[in-house]
């Protein structure tokens, strides 16, 4: 574990799991590798899921002994991008056999590189839930986590948070099945054939990383009440809102309403030590509190150890994820250079 303090600690018995080698990013070109674990999973998404060195799918591997997963997340893609991606790498890929194994599942997150177009992303995501169960794939679908800060001025400057914060919310209420079609899709929803969803169009398992998240800040100090009381009050989207109420009273109760969901953006941003080199990509403990959110949720066929995950580190020697050892410093992050973005 990445600590800020130096830390010694007993070698555990547990056998390390180590990252898979380089493959070659084609359609077609990858494969499963590791005959002994009977079922399959592969992690798409955005950069996040791409993180080299302690991902969640790292520490999820070490813990289910029956699971392979394959890594397949690649920086700076939007949805529809996100959605091609699952096409090429997975649904087209002639050597992964789906019929071969025991299961598998596509883990799947997106959302975040799209982030103001949330009716894009929900019917991105909502058409690769489909196209893996029709290619005989469970899903696992991810909210996005927590993100944002202060110094992001142009997305969370006071009343303008209020705007991302909706974005994301709507993308994670979608993930969390809490949308119709029409408040999911928006304009979108008129090109469907069915009012409802189908059931090929949910995930099977939906985790929520976003509202009840370790990783959320929760415990933030409020933004100061008379400065968002004042930007409130001067925002002309809001002046807007608040002329079509009907009274005084009415307006009065809901800029009150506003200014308290200003004041309390910062507790929706991740926690500052879970930063990696910015306030959007978690770092290796933000990754393994990911892992021990998604491990509880996971069928009882993959015969996971949920709670080996927080005696779990990064092994310099050979990479991948295994038991703790003895370390006489704590281990750096990656450079920023060698991250995605």
């Amino acid at each position: 574990m990445l600590r800020s303090a130096a830390v010694a600690v007993t070698l555990l018995a547990a056998a390390a799991v180590a990252a898979p080698a380089a493959r070659a990013d084609a359609p077609g070109t990858w494969r499963f590798s590791d005959d002994t674990r009977p079922i399959k999973a592969v992690v798409v998404g955005g950069s996040v899921t791409a993180w080299p060195r302690g991902n969640f799918g790292h520490f999820l591997e070490a813990a289910c002994p029956r699971v392979e997963i394959a890594l397949k997340g690649k920086e700076r893609l939007g949805s529809r991008a996100l959605a091609q991606r699952v096409k090429d790498m997975v649904i087209k890929n002639r050597r992964v056999k789906v019929a071969d194994y025991e299961a598998a599942w596509l883990i799947f997150q997106s959302g975040l590189n799209t982030i103001a177009s949330p009716a894009e992303v929900n019917r991105d995501q909502a058409a690769v839930y489909a196209m893996a169960h029709d290619h005989g794939m469970k899903v696992i679908a991810l909210t996005v986590g927590p993100w944002g800060a202060e110094r992001d001025a142009r997305r969370w400057a006071w009343t303008h948070g209020l705007t991302y914060a909706g974005y994301t919310k709507k993308t994670a209420d979608f993930v969390l099945g809490r949308l119709t079609p029409e408040e999911a899709l928006g304009r979108y929803a008129k090109e469907r054939q069915t009012p409802d969803w189908t059931a090929a169009e949910r995930p099977d398992i939906a985790v929520d990383l976003y509202y009840d998240s370790p990783l959320r800040d929760q415990e933030a100090p409020l933004r100061d009440a008379a400065a968002a009381e004042r930007y409130t009050r001067r925002d002309p989207a809001i002046r807007r809102e608040l002329a079509a109420l009907p009274d005084d009273a009415a307006r009065e109760a809901r800029v009150a309403e506003l200014v308290a969901q200003v004041r309390e953006l910062p507790r929706w941003f991740m926690k500052q030590e879970l930063h990696s080199f910015d306030h959007i990509h978690p770092n290796m403990e933000g990754h393994r509190l990911m892992a021990e959110t998604i491990c509880p949720r996971l069928p009882a066929s993959w015969g996971c150890d949920c709670g080996a995950i927080a005696a779990m580190d990064w092994l310099k020697k050979g990479g991948g994820v295994g038991p703790k050892v003895e370390q006489s410093a704590a281990a750096p992050e990656p450079a920023e250079d060698q991250l995605p973005n």
